[in-house]
This record gives C-alpha cells, structure tokens and sequence, in this order.
C-alpha cells in the first residue's frame, strides 16, 4: 500500500492515480551513451586521451542524474480523490502536498513537443493564497487535469 492509500480518510475515493513518465530517463541515458563513447574513444587511442577523461567525468555525472531520476521514479505517487489532489515524493527525505480541491485555484499543465507526443507534462497547482506546486514529468497530465477541474466547486 502506497503513501496515497495510507492517507485517504473515511469516505476518499481515488479518482485517478498517476506516476512519473519514463521520458524523465532520456537525458540522462543520452549523456551516459556519450559519456561511455568518449571514455571508450580514449582509451582506444592515445592522442585522444584527454577525450576520454572528458566522457569519464561524464558518464560519472551521468550515472548519478540517471539513478536520481529512478530514484524519483520509483518513490513519486500523484493522486486526485472527490475530496484532495495528492502528490507524494522521495524516501528518507519526503515532501507532499495534498491540496483540497475546494482550495485549488487553478491548475495548469506545460507540455513540451516530445511531452505531447508521449503524454507527459509539467502540473503546476495553484492553490489558494497564491501557493504554486510545480509537479514535473507527470504521465497523463492532461487527465489529472481534466479530473480536478470536472471536481472544482462551480461558482
């Protein structure tokens, strides 16, 4: 059972549920391909070695990026009830919000091209006071959407 389950209180239905998009992996796995080139390179040839260095220091930075983002993968719940929009994040060290609905001013989403085309995208919440919560890479942001506007309170 995940962090939204535990916190849902009597009568909180999950509406919809989503995670994070496997596109957040594509930069990157970009860099460590690189990276991993360039090492190679340099060890292949010895006028090149200052290249192989360059793609050693790298790739190490890139094997890091890339385990944070599975780390953020696997640890980041989103959640929208008939009552809260739920958003959970990290292990040792987690952060939530969990906005009422009645309280969410607006909600927005960016998408970029490559967002468009794999259905991902930036939730940005506002809540009120003027309070934003920028959610990145959210699979299906459009729906999450969709689902806390058809459950705003009319006017």
């Amino acid at each position: 059972m995940g962090y939204v389950e535990e916190s849902l209180t009597p009568g909180e239905e999950i509406v919809i549920k989503a995670r994070l998009h496997w596109g957040m992996f594509v930069g990157p796995a970009i860099y460590l391909v690189l990276g991993f080139l360039l090492l190679l390179l340099g060890f292949s040839d010895d006028d090149l070695a200052g290249m192989g260095v360059c793609g050693g220091i790298l790739f190490f930075f890139a094997i890091i990026a890339f385990l944070n983002r599975v780390l953020n993968y696997f640890t980041t719940e989103f959640a929208v009830t008939n009552k809260r929009l739920i958003g959970k994040t990290g292990i040792l060290r987690r952060r939530s919000i969990e906005t009422m609905l009645m309280k969410v001013e607006g909600i927005k989403v960016d998408q970029p091209l490559s967002g468009r085309i794999f259905g991902y995208g930036t939730l940005m919440v506002t809540g009120s006071g003027g309070s934003k919560q920028p959610f990145p890479y959210v699979a299906n942001a459009m729906e999450i959407r969709k689902q806390v506007v058809s459950r705003l309170p009319s006017l």
